[in-house]
């Protein structure tokens, strides 16, 4: 079996914002004084940081998954910031423990088009060309 503990500066710990102190107080405060009940705890916070970490995961996927398919369509950084800058002048956002949500996407989307066609850099933006051709 390898090793699953390494030796911690408690002192360090405490300097960090007090996450040694607090857990030997809790501790001691709840009985919670042998391995078993300790390990319980460790194992519930191992299964807590596993399920954020999932959700991590999944949201940088996500976020790959988009690059993937907005950033090539949009090769001129200056023009894809313009583009950014409407997004965000027109959009309602709302965030919650579910994800984020633009309550009025239509109107996010035809002000993204009309700033594409009132661009003049508008042929840049083809799909799949950098170049700006077909």
């Amino acid at each position: 079996m390898t090793k699953q503990y390494a030796e911690r500066d408690a002192m360090a710990l405490d300097e960090a914002g007090g996450y040694y102190m607090r857990h030997v107080m809790a501790m001691t405060g709840e009985k919670l004084h042998g391995k078993g009940d300790i390990a319980a705890e460790l194992g519930w916070r191992d299964m807590q940081i596993a399920a954020l970490q999932q959700k991590l995961d999944a949201v940088q996927e996500e976020i790959a998954r988009r690059d993937a398919i907005f950033i090539p369509v949009y090769p001129d950084e200056n023009l894809m910031n313009k583009l950014t800058d409407v997004f965000h002048d027109t959009a309602k956002i709302h965030c919650d423990e579910d994800g984020v949500f633009v309550n009025n996407a239509e109107l996010v989307i035809t002000a993204v088009i009309n700033n594409y066609l009132q661009s003049p850099d508008r042929n840049q933006l083809r799909a799949g060309s950098k170049e700006g051709g077909v």
